[in-house]
């Protein structure tokens, strides 16, 4: 037979256990979820890791290839000084070998075949032939640089145009060898600096 205190105290073990069942489940539920956020965590910071690591590796990637860029121009560089240096030399050499013969052919011939070498007669050149030489090659125009044969000014260009200069063959020669090497230097110089030019175009491609 029942009584109110059997009856109660079969409600209270009953929601005890209820209670200790509901507290269990919570337990588990929230170590459930506890380890679900752990794990998704660490998913999360392998994968910020793991992409971190790439970008660190395509930027190194990136940094060897620049580098290798820039030792190949260093390179090329080395090479074209090299080359331009070994031209300077040839053109300086040539213009020596022209120097010393500047005298000779400037001041004797051979009158006929096997005949001894004499004396050029007398050559004049005026100065307004002076005066246009000079003016051909840039000097004595406004905003051209140098000096004429005949001194830091043109003083061809002042005098009567079609009285005797004191110029002789031999000066006009000379000064043509030297003009003329400046001028290849120029030239090879600007080569150089175009095929370097080129050089990086082409390296920048790749």
């Amino acid at each position: 037979m029942f009584t109110f205190a059997a009856i109660g105290k079969a409600l209270t073990s009953s929601t005890a256990k209820n209670i200790y069942i509901a507290i269990v489940i919570s337990v588990v539920a929230w170590g459930l979820d506890q380890n679900g956020y752990s794990r998704a965590q660490s998913k999360y910071e392998l994968q910020i890791a793991t992409e971190n690591e790439k970008r660190a590796e395509t930027e190194r990637i990136a940094e060897q290839k620049r580098q290798a860029k820039r030792d190949a121009e260093a390179r090329n560089v080395l090479q074209l000084s090299g080359e331009l240096l070994e031209a300077k030399e040839q053109i300086d050499a040539l213009k020596n070998k022209l120097n010393e013969r500047a005298k000779d052919v400037s001041t004797q011939y051979r009158p006929q075949p096997a005949a001894a070498l004499v004396a050029i007669p007398q050559w004049i050149v005026t100065n307004g032939w002076v005066c246009d030489y000079d003016r051909a090659i840039g000097y004595g125009v406004p905003g051209a640089a140098g000096a004429d044969i005949g001194g830091v000014e043109i003083q061809a260009c002042a005098a009567d145009p079609f009285e005797r200069s004191s110029i002789e063959a031999e000066q006009i020669l000379r000064h043509h060898e030297e003009y003329g090497a400046y001028c290849r230097k120029l030239e090879e110089q600007l080569d150089r600096v175009l095929r370097h030019v080129d050089f990086i175009e082409g390296n920048a491609a790749r």
